[in-house]
Protein backbone atom coordinates (compact mmCIF):
# COMPACT_ATOMS: atom_id res chain seq x y z
CA UNK A 1 0.00 0.00 0.00
CA UNK A 2 1.54 3.23 -0.78
CA UNK A 3 1.47 6.07 1.59
CA UNK A 4 1.29 9.39 1.44
CA UNK A 5 -0.05 13.07 2.84
CA UNK A 6 -2.63 12.71 5.17
CA UNK A 7 -2.49 9.16 6.09
CA UNK A 8 -2.61 8.58 9.68
CA UNK A 9 -2.10 5.31 11.66
CA UNK A 10 -4.30 6.67 14.37
CA UNK A 11 -7.22 7.66 12.57
CA UNK A 12 -6.40 4.08 10.28
CA UNK A 13 -5.93 5.83 7.27
CA UNK A 14 -3.71 4.39 5.09
CA UNK A 15 -3.40 4.63 1.20
CA UNK A 16 -5.59 7.91 1.49
CA UNK A 17 -8.33 6.27 2.77
CA UNK A 18 -10.03 4.66 5.71
CA UNK A 19 -8.90 1.07 6.24
CA UNK A 20 -10.18 -1.85 8.47
CA UNK A 21 -6.78 -3.42 8.79
CA UNK A 22 -3.20 -1.69 9.64
CA UNK A 23 -0.54 -2.52 7.04
CA UNK A 24 2.22 -4.10 7.60
CA UNK A 25 4.48 -1.06 6.71
CA UNK A 26 2.53 2.31 9.01
CA UNK A 27 3.67 6.00 8.77
CA UNK A 28 5.63 5.19 12.27
CA UNK A 29 7.69 1.96 10.28
CA UNK A 30 8.13 4.83 7.74
CA UNK A 31 9.44 7.99 10.21
CA UNK A 32 11.14 5.39 11.84
CA UNK A 33 13.36 4.26 9.02
CA UNK A 34 14.10 8.28 7.31
CA UNK A 35 14.84 9.28 10.95
CA UNK A 36 17.50 6.70 10.58
CA UNK A 37 19.02 7.33 7.26
CA UNK A 38 19.36 11.18 8.55
CA UNK A 39 16.44 13.19 6.78
CA UNK A 40 13.48 13.14 9.80
CA UNK A 41 14.01 14.66 12.96
CA UNK A 42 10.76 15.25 14.36
CA UNK A 43 8.18 13.08 16.39
CA UNK A 44 7.64 9.54 15.18
CA UNK A 45 4.26 9.71 15.81
CA UNK A 46 2.26 7.88 12.94
CA UNK A 47 0.79 11.06 11.08
CA UNK A 48 2.10 11.36 7.29
CA UNK A 49 2.42 15.54 7.80
CA UNK A 50 4.54 17.69 5.44
CA UNK A 51 7.61 17.21 7.71
CA UNK A 52 7.56 13.23 6.92
CA UNK A 53 6.24 14.25 3.12
CA UNK A 54 9.64 16.60 3.04
CA UNK A 55 12.01 14.05 4.08
CA UNK A 56 10.88 11.35 1.90
CA UNK A 57 11.10 13.82 -1.18
CA UNK A 58 14.55 14.13 0.17
CA UNK A 59 15.34 10.19 0.43
CA UNK A 60 13.97 10.44 -3.09
CA UNK A 61 16.16 12.93 -3.80
CA UNK A 62 18.80 11.51 -2.22
CA UNK A 63 18.30 7.96 -4.50
CA UNK A 64 18.39 10.17 -7.94
CA UNK A 65 21.40 12.67 -7.01
CA UNK A 66 23.59 11.13 -4.27
CA UNK A 67 27.07 10.34 -5.33
CA UNK A 68 28.35 9.59 -1.49
CA UNK A 69 26.47 8.28 1.64
CA UNK A 70 28.23 8.12 4.95
CA UNK A 71 28.26 4.26 6.64
CA UNK A 72 29.96 3.97 9.74
CA UNK A 73 31.39 7.33 9.64
CA UNK A 74 33.36 6.80 6.48
CA UNK A 75 32.11 8.03 2.90
CA UNK A 76 30.83 5.19 1.07
CA UNK A 77 30.50 5.77 -3.22
CA UNK A 78 26.84 5.19 -4.04
CA UNK A 79 25.63 4.69 -7.52
CA UNK A 80 22.42 6.82 -8.35
CA UNK A 81 18.98 6.44 -9.57
CA UNK A 82 18.59 9.05 -12.04
CA UNK A 83 15.34 7.74 -12.99
CA UNK A 84 14.39 7.97 -9.18
CA UNK A 85 10.70 9.89 -9.26
CA UNK A 86 10.57 12.69 -6.32
CA UNK A 87 7.07 12.04 -5.14
CA UNK A 88 6.95 12.38 -1.70
CA UNK A 89 4.93 8.72 -1.89
CA UNK A 90 5.90 5.48 -0.32
CA UNK A 91 5.09 3.37 -3.11
CA UNK A 92 6.34 -0.55 -2.80
CA UNK A 93 9.62 0.21 -4.53
CA UNK A 94 10.93 3.47 -2.04
CA UNK A 95 9.74 1.22 0.63
CA UNK A 96 12.02 -1.51 -0.60
CA UNK A 97 14.95 0.91 -1.15
CA UNK A 98 14.94 2.47 2.13
CA UNK A 99 14.43 -1.12 3.83
CA UNK A 100 17.86 -1.51 2.26
CA UNK A 101 19.51 1.76 3.23
CA UNK A 102 18.69 1.17 6.70
CA UNK A 103 19.65 -2.03 6.57
CA UNK A 104 23.64 -1.31 4.93
CA UNK A 105 23.45 1.56 7.94
CA UNK A 106 23.59 4.43 5.20
CA UNK A 107 22.87 7.96 6.32
CA UNK A 108 22.46 10.55 3.72
CA UNK A 109 25.14 13.16 2.92
CA UNK A 110 26.00 16.37 0.56
CA UNK A 111 28.17 17.01 -2.24
CA UNK A 112 30.56 19.08 -0.85
CA UNK A 113 34.35 19.02 -1.39
CA UNK A 114 37.65 20.46 0.05
CA UNK A 115 39.75 22.03 -2.60
CA UNK A 116 43.75 22.74 -1.13
CA UNK A 117 44.99 25.91 -2.58
CA UNK A 118 48.29 24.53 -2.53
CA UNK A 119 47.24 22.78 -5.95
CA UNK A 120 46.07 25.43 -7.36
CA UNK A 121 48.36 27.95 -9.34
CA UNK A 122 46.32 31.41 -9.27
CA UNK A 123 43.87 30.98 -6.36
CA UNK A 124 44.66 31.79 -2.50
CA UNK A 125 42.98 32.44 0.63
CA UNK A 126 42.35 35.96 1.64
CA UNK A 127 44.29 37.00 5.10
CA UNK A 128 40.24 37.60 5.82
CA UNK A 129 38.72 33.89 4.57
CA UNK A 130 36.28 33.07 6.92
CA UNK A 131 37.41 29.56 8.23
CA UNK A 132 34.79 26.79 8.75
CA UNK A 133 35.65 25.44 11.86
CA UNK A 134 35.49 22.03 11.11
CA UNK A 135 38.31 19.73 12.18
CA UNK A 136 38.21 17.89 8.30
CA UNK A 137 38.90 20.96 7.00
CA UNK A 138 42.65 22.04 6.77
CA UNK A 139 43.62 25.57 7.03
CA UNK A 140 45.07 25.76 3.21
CA UNK A 141 41.25 24.37 2.22
CA UNK A 142 37.99 26.25 1.06
CA UNK A 143 34.72 23.73 0.70
CA UNK A 144 32.55 24.00 -2.03
CA UNK A 145 29.89 21.83 -3.65
CA UNK A 146 30.96 19.37 -6.27
CA UNK A 147 28.43 20.95 -8.85
CA UNK A 148 30.94 24.16 -8.57
CA UNK A 149 34.04 22.83 -8.69
CA UNK A 150 34.24 23.55 -12.75
CA UNK A 151 33.49 27.21 -12.22
CA UNK A 152 36.65 27.17 -9.51
CA UNK A 153 39.44 25.21 -12.72
CA UNK A 154 37.94 27.94 -14.86
CA UNK A 155 38.74 30.70 -12.64
CA UNK A 156 42.34 29.02 -11.42
CA UNK A 157 43.06 28.84 -15.65
CA UNK A 158 41.85 31.85 -16.58
CA UNK A 159 43.67 33.59 -13.69
CA UNK A 160 47.16 32.04 -14.92
CA UNK A 161 46.28 33.23 -18.82
CA UNK A 162 45.63 37.22 -17.22
CA UNK A 163 48.49 36.81 -14.71
CA UNK A 164 46.19 37.84 -12.09
CA UNK A 165 45.64 36.00 -7.87
CA UNK A 166 42.53 35.10 -7.21
CA UNK A 167 41.97 35.51 -3.27
CA UNK A 168 38.92 34.18 -1.92
CA UNK A 169 37.42 35.79 0.93
CA UNK A 170 34.33 33.35 1.50
CA UNK A 171 32.95 29.99 0.16
CA UNK A 172 30.48 27.80 1.80
CA UNK A 173 28.43 29.71 4.59
CA UNK A 174 26.97 27.77 7.44
CA UNK A 175 23.75 28.94 7.95
CA UNK A 176 23.00 30.63 11.33
CA UNK A 177 26.55 31.93 11.25
CA UNK A 178 26.75 35.79 11.65
CA UNK A 179 28.27 36.36 7.98
CA UNK A 180 30.99 39.61 8.39
CA UNK A 181 33.13 41.33 5.59
CA UNK A 182 30.05 41.23 3.72
CA UNK A 183 29.48 44.00 0.51
CA UNK A 184 25.92 43.23 0.93
CA UNK A 185 23.28 41.77 2.95
CA UNK A 186 23.50 38.09 2.70
CA UNK A 187 20.23 36.30 1.03
CA UNK A 188 17.78 34.19 2.56
CA UNK A 189 18.74 31.57 -0.07
CA UNK A 190 22.16 32.27 -0.98
CA UNK A 191 24.07 30.33 -3.10
CA UNK A 192 26.54 30.34 -0.74
CA UNK A 193 24.60 28.05 1.68
CA UNK A 194 24.76 25.19 -0.89
CA UNK A 195 27.96 26.11 -1.64
CA UNK A 196 27.81 27.28 -5.60
CA UNK A 197 28.97 30.53 -4.71
CA UNK A 198 32.71 32.00 -4.27
CA UNK A 199 33.38 35.52 -3.04
CA UNK A 200 36.75 37.20 -4.20
CA UNK A 201 39.09 39.91 -5.45
CA UNK A 202 40.96 39.76 -8.41
CA UNK A 203 44.24 40.71 -7.20
CA UNK A 204 45.95 42.64 -10.59
CA UNK A 205 49.44 43.39 -9.16
CA UNK A 206 49.21 46.05 -6.34
CA UNK A 207 45.17 46.73 -7.66
CA UNK A 208 43.24 44.41 -5.63
CA UNK A 209 39.83 45.36 -7.85
CA UNK A 210 37.62 46.06 -4.68
CA UNK A 211 33.95 47.12 -4.45
CA UNK A 212 35.01 50.86 -4.05
CA UNK A 213 37.08 50.13 -7.77
CA UNK A 214 34.34 49.25 -9.59
CA UNK A 215 31.88 51.38 -8.07
CA UNK A 216 34.45 54.35 -8.94
CA UNK A 217 35.09 52.48 -12.78
CA UNK A 218 38.97 51.77 -12.12
CA UNK A 219 39.04 48.22 -11.96
CA UNK A 220 41.46 46.91 -14.18
CA UNK A 221 41.13 45.46 -17.74
CA UNK A 222 42.43 42.50 -16.47
CA UNK A 223 40.01 41.93 -14.24
CA UNK A 224 37.37 43.10 -16.44
CA UNK A 225 38.42 40.33 -18.72
CA UNK A 226 38.46 37.67 -16.25
CA UNK A 227 34.71 38.67 -15.50
CA UNK A 228 33.64 38.49 -18.98
CA UNK A 229 35.10 34.79 -19.20
CA UNK A 230 33.55 33.45 -16.13
CA UNK A 231 30.26 35.13 -17.90
CA UNK A 232 30.72 33.46 -20.89
CA UNK A 233 31.56 30.27 -19.41
CA UNK A 234 27.47 30.97 -17.61
CA UNK A 235 28.66 31.62 -14.55
CA UNK A 236 26.64 34.63 -12.18
CA UNK A 237 28.93 37.67 -11.42
CA UNK A 238 27.36 39.84 -8.42
CA UNK A 239 28.20 43.28 -10.86
CA UNK A 240 25.26 41.97 -12.35
CA UNK A 241 22.98 41.86 -9.63
CA UNK A 242 19.89 44.49 -8.81
CA UNK A 243 21.85 44.84 -5.87
CA UNK A 244 25.50 44.98 -6.63
CA UNK A 245 27.73 42.66 -5.01
CA UNK A 246 31.07 42.70 -7.44
CA UNK A 247 33.25 40.29 -5.40
CA UNK A 248 30.67 37.07 -5.76
CA UNK A 249 30.72 34.28 -8.72
CA UNK A 250 28.25 31.41 -8.40
CA UNK A 251 27.00 28.29 -10.50
CA UNK A 252 23.03 29.48 -9.85
CA UNK A 253 20.75 26.80 -8.62
CA UNK A 254 17.31 28.07 -8.50
CA UNK A 255 16.16 28.64 -4.84
CA UNK A 256 12.78 28.63 -5.60
CA UNK A 257 13.52 24.96 -6.07
CA UNK A 258 13.55 21.63 -4.43
CA UNK A 259 17.13 20.95 -5.89
CA UNK A 260 18.06 23.69 -4.13
CA UNK A 261 16.48 22.97 -0.69
CA UNK A 262 17.54 19.28 -1.36
CA UNK A 263 21.14 20.71 -1.22
CA UNK A 264 20.74 23.69 1.24
CA UNK A 265 19.65 20.14 4.06
CA UNK A 266 22.16 18.19 2.83
CA UNK A 267 25.27 20.17 2.33
CA UNK A 268 24.35 22.40 5.77
CA UNK A 269 24.51 18.60 7.48
CA UNK A 270 27.38 17.44 5.97
CA UNK A 271 29.48 20.41 7.52
CA UNK A 272 27.52 21.11 10.62
CA UNK A 273 27.50 17.48 11.85
CA UNK A 274 31.21 16.57 10.68
CA UNK A 275 30.40 14.30 8.10
CA UNK A 276 33.59 13.47 5.94
CA UNK A 277 34.35 15.58 3.44
CA UNK A 278 36.31 13.93 0.14
CA UNK A 279 39.16 16.00 -0.76
CA UNK A 280 39.13 16.89 -4.40
CA UNK A 281 42.66 17.61 -6.49
CA UNK A 282 42.53 19.97 -9.15
CA UNK A 283 44.86 19.17 -12.17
Amino acid sequence: MELRLGDSDNKSIWGGAKQNQAPTYTVKSLQTELHAIGVYSDKIDGDFGGKTEKALKLFQWCLKNSVHVVKKGSLVVYSSMPSTLITGRCDESTQAKLKSWVKNQYIVTGDLVRISTTNLSNIELSPNFSLIGQPVVGKSEFVISRTAVPMIKLMNETAKKLNVIISINQVLRIFGNKVTGSVVSPATKSQHYIGHAIDCNIVDGSNWNTASDFQNQTQTSNADQFISAMKKANYRWGGDFTTVDTPHFDKELNANTFDYDAEFFLNQKQITSGDPIEKLLIP
